[in-house]
């Protein structure tokens, strides 16, 4: 669900700045960062 609203939160702004492919970079690095801090803290709670 993050992952989606990162990538949506990255379209948006890329869209305001009106490069759409720096935006979806930039989702891209935001979901992938939000999928990663997320992986730590399930492995770290077991």
């Amino acid at each position: 669900m993050a992952f989606y609203v990162a990538i949506v939160g990255g379209l948006l702004l890329g869209i305001l700045i009106k490069k759409v492919r720096v935006g979806l970079i930039i989702g891209l690095g935001l979901a992938a960062l939000i999928v990663f801090t997320g992986w730590i803290k399930t492995k770290r709670s077991r």
